[in-house]
């Protein structure tokens, strides 16, 4: 502004000059502002961030076992520090932590499962809203840490089987589940959590234009608000995906459940509508203008 006043006392004499340099000399000094102002936001946002004492992390637990104990620490810590559940996990739900905000953004993960074996990954990128979902598979196990702009990490954890000899018991028990489903008149299905011991599964197609970010599924009561997001990482536009659930065995009886839809873009479902996740084959998604939001059509 020094510089601009300096003109204007020069060109004082000349009025005509002094309109026309004027003129001109506005424009930079608009620019001028408005990046600064664009430079005083992006200041503003990161000492917001810098200055968060807490951030709030989801863990999805896609293991197929239920997760007893879990632990989360900074990467340049030395203890584990306590257990951050306060209930066991079903394999299938989810939960949200809250963690005190470390010198690194990086943190390292160990969990106890049902078995008493033991879950590790380390390096994970935890910021405001970040979610990680667990999986084992074939003896591996897996973190994707998902954050809120839709970029996605995939670490290699490790496992230290605690509970193997246990374990190595299970299939002589698993071996008699055919025989109960097989005993249920004329193969037919109830309909309910008996069939599958809670579990459920079914396909998402997104026939919408943009990418869905969370699917929140859970039972239809008006008194009860837990529904879970299932949807392990972002499901792209035109694409499909398989969603696993494993209901509580209080909501077994229950056959309406309800599913609501969010976009990366924070657009969602036009209604909570209902269906039955033991039986429903597929779920087709779309966005509806009409309608103000995203609407679904089941397949049974």
């Amino acid at each position: 502004m020094t510089r601009q006043k300096g003109v204007k006392g020069i060109l004082a004499v000349l009025l005509v000059t002094l309109l026309l340099v004027g003129c001109a000399g506005d424009a930079p000094s608009e620019t001028t502002t408005s990046a600064a102002k664009g430079a005083q936001s992006e200041t503003s946002r990161s000492e917001a961030q810098d200055d968060r004492d807490s951030i709030t992390v989801r863990l999805i637990n896609s293991t197929n076992y239920a997760i007893d104990e879990l632990y989360l620490s900074s990467s340049e810590e030395t203890e584990w520090g306590g257990n951050l559940l306060d209930a066991t996990l079903p394999a299938g739900e989810a939960v949200n932590l809250e963690l005190e905000v470390a010198g690194s953004e990086y943190y390292d993960l160990k969990a106890q499962d049902e078995d008493a074996d033991f879950y590790y990954a380390n390096g994970l990128l935890l910021q405001n809203r970040t979610k990680v979902t667990l999986r084992l598979s074939e003896g591996v196990l897996t973190a994707t840490v998902r954050q809120e702009d839709g970029t996605e990490e995939t670490l290699t954890g490790e496992l230290e089987l605690v509970g193997v000899e246990e374990e190595a018991a299970a299939p002589a028990e698993t071996a008699a589940a055919p025989a109960e489903s097989a005993a249920a008149p004329g193969g037919s299905r109830s309909g309910t959590g008996h069939d599958t011991n809670g579990a459920f599964s079914f396909t998402v197609n997104n026939n919408s234009y943009y990418d869905i970010y969370a699917i929140w599924v859970g039972i239809y009561s008006p008194e009860v608000d837990y529904d879970q997001d299932l949807l392990p990482e972002i499901l792209p536009s035109g694409q499909s995906t398989v969603i696993h659930g494993v209901a509580h065995p209080d909501d077994w009886d229950n056959p309406d459940w309800t599913i609501w839809i969010q976009d990366v873009e924070g657009d969602v479902s036009a209604s909570y509508d209902k269906f039955n996740p033991f039986l429903v084959q597929a779920v087709d998604v779309q966005w509806s203008n009409s309608a103000g939001g995203y609407v679904v059509e089941f397949t049974y």
